[in-house]
């Protein structure tokens, strides 16, 4: 929260059913520079951890496709360089990719 150079929001939402210590963190917040907001009861901090949580639900299919292409990247590497020109006999293949690196 103290870096702003991603473009994350300053938001900060404040939920509980004591009013004074509600609005103590609310003006605690905003003299440290945040946007502080009343969520309302502590029945509602569960959906904002929920919505943090869920926050890049998006992400999961970039991250396969990621895994995917250095798999198949790390295959043909491993093709390419070990198994069709035979530089190395198997048991000590990943010893000398090891080694060469």
């Amino acid at each position: 929260m103290q870096s702003t150079t991603a473009g994350e929001s300053s938001n900060v939402f404040v939920a509980s059913d004591h009013s004074i210590a509600k609005d103590k963190v609310i003006t605690l917040a905003r003299e440290m520079n945040f946007d502080a907001f009343n969520a309302g009861s502590i029945r509602v901090a569960r959906h904002l951890e929920t919505d943090i949580k869920s926050l890049f639900p998006q992400w999961r299919i970039p991250i396969i496709v990621t895994f995917v292409v250095l798999i198949v990247w790390l295959a043909y590497t491993l093709y390419m360089n070990y198994i069709r020109i035979r530089t190395t006999s198997w048991n000590q293949l990943f010893l000398h990719m090891v080694n060469e690196i």
